[in-house]
């Protein structure tokens, strides 16, 4: 009778630890944004249009995008104001998402340079933007409008992401703004109130990096993701770019380091311990190279590769506009003519850049 029992006892145990393994495993299935993990490209406003999202699905399968709204840059180009450029590019991120919606696409609205207003002359990577309580309620206000607009859009929506590069230069240093913390709060309180379940991204300062995870106090919330812009090293990425010399190559020597797989793996831990801690997607919301950099191409795949592995969703930067990171456009290098120089340029994809992500996706 007493073996009948212990064995009827060890039974149920097992029965009760399958049933909640089962529980766990659905609830860890259920927490995931739609179309996980994303396999994205980045799309502007107002050069991307409804038609790139058809391309890019029908040559690369991509599963998001990430609708990146840059109302400064348009206002200074028509001369309008901040917020007309904002109200002209929710129009535009309608049409957007409705065209996501018909081609089972999910997409992540970005907004990150603020003041939205040219004639606003604020630096926001300034401490006087960061210590300027009207600045900091624009961004609460943006980040309200987005929420009340798309609120009740359906799964062609699956984030916001609102400030991805926080932080502020002091003596030539790179810091994370003091107030970083209580703006991520109130954003997130702010987009809740219209907006109680839908995915939220938030990025650590200085700039986002995944180093900078190591020292990161994240928000406390539901449905969050971890965003993080991966160009490291800068001087390979960004070469030829605000002075940067070229002939900078990957795998190769840049800053005094030696970056190969190895090196970018190492720089990225950071953030892949922090999600061990801290359970939740993680987002590469920007990376690239410009199109001239010699490696290009065995940069990318070594960090898309890295990625996958780690489950991480990700996001080619950019499927359109500039040039430098455009991929239907050709090697060529000059990154301070007119726009109409190096329209001609565009090959389309028959571009070397093309061919990679061709691979990548």
């Amino acid at each position: 009778m007493t073996n009948h029992f212990f064995q009827l006892t060890r039974i149920w145990i097992l029965f009760t630890a399958l049933y909640s393994f089962s529980v766990w495993a659905t609830a860890q299935e259920v927490a995931q944004p739609v179309n996980w993990p994303w396999h994205a490209v980045s799309i502007g406003f107002p050069g991307g249009s409804a038609a790139d999202i058809k391309r890019y699905k029908a040559r690369l399968n991509i599963n998001a995008v990430r609708l990146d709204i840059v109302p400064r840059w348009y206002a200074l180009r028509q001369g309008i104001s901040g917020d007309q450029a904002f109200n002209e590019a929710l129009v535009w991120a309608d049409e957007m998402l409705d065209t996501c919606a018909a081609m089972g696409i999910t997409a992540v609205i970005h907004m990150d340079h603020f003041p939205m207003d040219p004639a606003d002359l604020t630096e926001n990577s300034s401490p006087s933007f960061w210590s300027n309580q009207a600045e900091l309620d624009k961004i609460l206000s943006v980040a309200g409008q987005l929420a009340a607009r798309y609120g009740k859009r359906g799964k062609e929506l699956a984030a916001y992401h609102v400030i991805s590069e926080p932080l502020i230069y002091d003596g030539g240093l790179a810091l994370s703004p003091p107030q970083l913390p209580e703006l991520q709060r109130r954003i997130i309180a702010e987009i809740r109130k219209a907006d109680k379940d839908r995915w939220i991204v938030v990025s650590p300062g200085p700039g986002g990096q995944p180093q900078t995870y190591a020292q990161y106090v994240a928000p406390i919330e539901h449905n969050l993701i971890w965003g993080t812009h991966m160009y490291q090293p800068h001087k390979f990425t960004h070469q030829g770019i605000g002075g940067r010399p070229l002939g900078v190559e990957y795998p190769g020597l840049a800053d005094g380091a030696y970056w190969d797989k190895n090196a970018l793996r190492g720089l990225m831990e950071p953030l892949h311990l922090f999600q061990q801690s801290h359970a939740a997607p993680v987002f590469i919301g920007e990376f690239s190279a410009v199109l001239w950099a010699k490696g290009d191409d065995q940069y990318l795949t070594d960090l898309v590769s890295i990625f996958n592995e780690y489950g991480w969703g990700w996001d080619y930067f950019s499927a359109t506009d500039w040039h430098g990171w455009n991929p239907d456009y050709d090697e060529f290098y000059a990154p301070d003519v007119p726009e109409s120089a190096w329209r001609s340029h565009f090959v389309g994809d028959k571009s070397k850049r093309w061919a990679t992500l061709r691979k990548l996706y």
